[in-house]
């Protein structure tokens, strides 16, 4: 780099397309940056060959980029289907809770119904006959709502 009192100039040597960009001339006034110059600078490459190579890649890293989002959103509609899905069960199961909750629900005493009741004599002492040593096992409970 050199200046005079008009001028600055910067010279590089072994400059590639790495080099291209935005250059700015500035210097400080009490401790403050002013630029007061901003140059673009293009440099274009003599050797057909890397810019055939850069094209290539370039042209690489954009189907990547495709692949990724393709990929990226096949992977949010199936966690959006996932999450839809388990909010269905849960809802289904909640649903089934509350319904067995209704059907079991404790009764009173008020609630039951019993059957009439029937008391036979005394036997005799001289012994039982087969029909009354069985026990019934037919009893009857009623409930009302």
């Amino acid at each position: 780099m050199s200046s005079n009192s008009s001028s600055v100039s910067l010279k590089i040597s072994g400059v590639d397309e790495s080099d291209s960009g935005l250059y700015f001339c500035g210097f400080y006034i009490n401790r403050h940056t002013v630029i007061g110059d901003v140059t673009q600078l293009i440099i274009k490459g003599e050797d057909n060959d890397s810019n055939a190579e850069e094209e290539g890649s370039s042209h690489n890293v954009h189907v990547r980029m495709d692949l990724l989002s393709v990929l990226l959103a096949a992977l949010t509609v199936l966690l959006s289907a996932v999450v839809v899905v388990l909010a269905v069960k849960i809802r289904n199961l909640l649903t089934a809770a509350r319904k067995e909750q209704e059907n079991t629900k404790n009764l009173d005493s008020n609630d039951l119904n019993y059957v009439a009741l029937s008391f036979r004599q005394k036997p005799k002492k001289g012994g039982r006959s087969p029909s009354d040593r069985e026990l019934q096992p037919h009893v009857l409970y009623a409930a009302t709502r």
